[in-house]
């Protein structure tokens, strides 16, 4: 059964608290700081969504939403919200924690039973296990988006702190996971990059080495010249000389994944208020605008870390075959390669091989999602 005129009437003056006749964002965002806090409608992220809720309600961009776009906007969810309950639903009449589970799997979700039990909780008011029709709409009516499986789990998540699993989107959209979960996942993935790196660490080094070396090698195969590399890195500080550099490839992984997805979401935040859509219907050419701008910026930021990164790795102290550049007296450390290259070329020496590098970036990782 659809929503009666007086109920959306009665939610349109819930959400008017000073009764000015229309709703703005910050009567929106007030209102539900005020009145849905311990009510049937959760909404965490307050500023994000009574920003969408207007820029999707109102028809005219007054910044204003008026009743009848209001109820427009309420009568045309509740459909939506009626189609996707009767497909995940046992019968059109329920969805139990069985059903739910199905539908989160479908979706592309790993969630453990425990964690959606307590999500059916939060929206079974009733308490009496199973989320009727009602309950669903209560608990989704104000969500400005399509809802489709992501959003609404996203949506839930905000809620319920539910731990999905990162794998069905790159990365939790930065408008509905709330601050202590996008740290949680940055920190994960912070981690999950400091140990993968520092596993191949070795072979990184021996990679730089090889690259830097003008040592004629031509009399020697392939593998001749890796363990002659091999040999010189060891030489050089025996097994901690393979981790050369390592420390800082390390450090520059959580600001750039941040600024990253920071520039990434900020970009399609301006592109859908451009093209008047919302961030989950952005067409592939924005994505990969909104990607390319992301890689753009967080290479440019962090290039300085890498060159000194690469230049730690490719020397080595005094050694017949190393490259005469390349090769130091004493043992090298970071504050003594920062001066070293200050001395060469001043700022622009830390930025050397910079401009190919955007490129590459900007060709192989613009599209995050």
């Amino acid at each position: 059964m659809k929503p009666s005129n007086d109920q959306i009437l009665e939610l349109f003056n819930k959400l008017d608290e000073k009764k000015l006749g229309y709703l703005d964002i910050d009567t929106i965002s007030n209102a539900l700081k005020n009145q849905f806090q311990n009510q049937n409608i959760h909404i965490n992220n307050r500023n994000y969504y009574a920003k969408e809720l207007v820029r999707i309600c109102d028809k005219t961009n007054s910044g204003q939403v008026t009743l009848q776009e209001f109820k427009d906007f309420i009568l045309e969810k509740d459909l939506q919200l009626q189609s996707l309950f009767k497909k995940i639903s046992q019968n059109g009449k329920y969805i139990g924690l069985e059903k739910l589970e199905t539908s989160v799997k479908e979706a592309g979700y790993d969630v453990s039973s425990k964690d959606l039990q307590s999500l059916l909780a939060e929206i079974d008011y009733n308490k009496d296990g199973v989320i009727d029709y009602s309950e669903w709409r209560d608990f989704l009516l104000l969500l400005p988006h399509k809802p489709t499986f992501i959003n609404i789990f996203k949506f839930f998540s905000t809620v319920s702190n539910v731990d999905f699993n990162s794998d069905a989107n790159a990365l939790p959209s930065s408008d509905t996971f709330n601050f202590t979960l996008r740290l949680k996942y940055l920190l994960a993935g912070g981690v999950a990059g400091a140990v993968s790196r520092t596993a191949t660490a070795p072979l990184d080094r021996l990679k730089v080495l090889l690259q830097t070396d003008t040592h004629n090698h031509r009399a020697y195969s392939h593998w001749v010249s890796i363990k002659k590399g091999v040999n010189i890195i060891y030489n050089d500080g025996g097994i901690r000389s393979f981790f050369k550099g390592n420390g800082l490839n390390c450090l520059k992984i959580i600001p750039e994944s941040a600024l990253k997805f920071y520039v990434f979401e900020t970009s399609k935040d301006l592109l859908s208020d451009y093209y008047k859509v919302n961030k989950d219907d952005l067409g592939i050419s924005s994505r990969f605008l909104a990607g390319g701008m992301a890689g753009l910026i967080s290479q440019f930021a962090i290039y300085p870390m890498e060159t000194i990164k690469t230049r730690l790795m490719a020397q080595i102290k005094s050694h017949p075959k190393a490259r005469p550049s390349l090769t130091v007296d004493i043992e090298s450390n970071i504050s003594t390669t920062v001066r070293n290259l200050y001395r060469e070329n001043g700022i622009r020496a830390f930025y050397r091989g910079c401009i190919p590098a955007l490129i590459g970036i900007n060709m192989s990782k613009t599209n995050f999602e």
